[in-house]
């Protein structure tokens, strides 16, 4: 398996945390570390892309933890949440769960 480990010095507001995500079928894990880091403003943030989890296309976040270990989004299995959604959601907005049809 190839795990992709960020520490990006400035993200997401005043508060660390470790955002953990999959890979869809288009991206690799760079281009997956590269999309979530997009998340960047302002506040120390890790980033743990793992290439052996897969996700639905564009949702390549898992869960998102805050620095003193509380999950903020995600957590349950089969939870998969868009860039865009976790940015609304660490803004104060809802998150709403991308959970693929089978």
């Amino acid at each position: 398996r190839r795990f992709l480990f960020l520490k990006v010095p400035r993200l997401v507001r005043a508060m660390g945390y470790t955002i953990h995500a999959g890979c869809d079928a288009s991206s690799d894990v760079w281009q997956t570390g590269v999309l979530v880091a997009s998340l960047s403003k302002g506040a120390p943030v890790s980033i743990v892309c793992d290439a052996g989890v897969k996700t639905p296309a564009g949702s390549p976040v898992l869960q998102v933890v805050h620095d003193q270990g509380a999950a903020v989004i995600g957590g349950k299995s089969g939870e998969f949440f868009s860039v865009q959604e976790v940015q609304k959601k660490l803004e104060g907005g809802a998150a709403e769960c991308n959970k693929p049809e089978i």
